[in-house]
């Protein structure tokens, strides 16, 4: 059965390879864990867009600011709220 690959499997391939596997294994194992899909026709016309997506994963993974490398700033600390102060007393009657 051919499938094609979803995700890195082991000793199998990376994800968006065609390969071919036996039908329990696909069946069993790669399809109902999301691993792979059965290469079908409609699969894969799909597999160029699966590809696109790997891709892009990557690209992002390498680089993850491609904009200036500028990162917008945290707010500092002195712009924190004042500390409330407790505003129970300890007033005794006697």
């Amino acid at each position: 059965m051919k499938v094609i690959l979803l995700d890195d499997v082991q000793k199998l391939g990376r994800r968006g390879e065609v390969r071919d596997v036996s039908d329990g294994y696909a069946r069993n194992f790669l399809i109902p864990k999301k691993l792979a899909l059965s290469a079908t026709a409609g699969n894969l016309k799909n597999l160029d867009h699966i590809k696109k997506q790997a891709n892009a994963k990557a690209d992002r993974k390498r680089s993850p600011t491609r904009s200036g490398g500028k990162r917008p700033r945290k707010a500092s600390s002195s712009a924190r709220s004042p500390r409330r102060t407790s505003s129970t007393s300890s007033t005794s009657t006697a």
